[in-house]
């Protein structure tokens, strides 16, 4: 699942999430993104995921990382002790994380090297 800080909040309590993939198959064929369709726009109770994994904001990066991979998501909403929340974490905050506590790699710059 494809993911941003796209979630869906009910006076501030988590209430579901969308991710771009979740709206991309959601939209009629035709549509636009200023709305014009054809066919309805489905509305975010449509499209939303409800049942959201999250994390709190005490818990470690390595647990949010094997959520992430376990679970197949893309993101974590962080949620306090009142399950407000406080926060989101993305793939892309780990790997800057991995990349700012990692040793410098020569070839960080650059395509070389083989392949993966």
């Amino acid at each position: 699942r494809i993911c941003g800080p796209d979630q869906v909040r009910v006076q501030g309590r988590l209430v579901g999430l969308i991710s771009l993939n979740d709206a991309m198959i959601a939209m009629p064929d035709g549509a636009t993104l200023t709305g014009e369709s054809f066919n309805p726009i489905p509305t975010v109770n449509d499209v939303m995921t409800d049942f959201v994994y999250t994390i709190g904001p005490g818990d470690s990066v390595a647990k949010a990382a094997r959520m992430m991979v376990n679970h197949t998501i893309s993101c974590l909403p962080v949620l306090d002790e009142n399950r407000a929340i406080v926060g989101i974490v993305t793939e892309s905050d780990l790997f800057r994380y991995l990349a700012e506590i990692l040793p410098a790699d020569e070839a960080e710059d650059g395509a070389e090297g083989g392949a993966a």
